[in-house]
């Protein structure tokens, strides 16, 4: 093979590795590192709204797939069986987080941040699952199937989320 073509291959794979570690799988996130905000504008540290089995959902109004979850979460917070509290987050405008928190019906926490990309979400929707201590036991790319029970069983199984 010529040298120009090994440098092609090369680049090509670096690129594609770039975009998959950036937009194929769920970044790693640091809660205390990520500053949402009430409809206020009031800051606060993510860590301290993540308090045992938590579900941390990240979306955005403008996203379909995320829009066709939402009703489907808003269910399963409801959930006598749930053992999570349930976070949304979005960078939506706070009108767009209030219309949220009617939705939410009191069964989850709604807050926003300045911009997902800034806080390492580049693909979204996004879910975290924590257990008991706050540390991120799952991590979900895409949609989670809030209807299917074979999933919420996987998930009440996950390290120290059982009631």
């Amino acid at each position: 093979m010529k040298k120009s073509t090994l440098i092609l291959i090369g680049a090509l794979l670096g690129i594609g590795l770039f975009f998959w570690s950036r937009y194929g799988r769920a970044q790693n996130l640091e809660f205390e590192e990520i500053k949402v905000l009430n409809i206020e504008n009031e800051h606060t540290a993510l860590s301290t709204l993540v308090k045992g089995p938590t579900i941390v959902h990240f979306y955005a109004s403008w996203c379909g797939p995320c829009m066709a979850e939402i009703p489907h979460l808003l269910e399963y917070a409801k959930r006598n069986d749930n053992p999570y509290n349930v976070i949304l987050i979005t960078d939506d405008e706070p009108e767009l987080v209030r219309r949220m928190i009617l939705r939410g019906e009191g069964n989850v926490i709604v807050k926003r941040v300045e911009s997902l990309k800034e806080n390492d979400i580049f693909s979204i929707p996004v879910t975290y699952f924590t257990n008991n201590q706050s540390a991120v036991v799952k991590k979900v790319l895409g949609e989670c199937q809030w209807n299917n029970e074979e999933f919420l069983t996987e998930i009440k199984a996950l390290p120290e989320t059982e009631n």
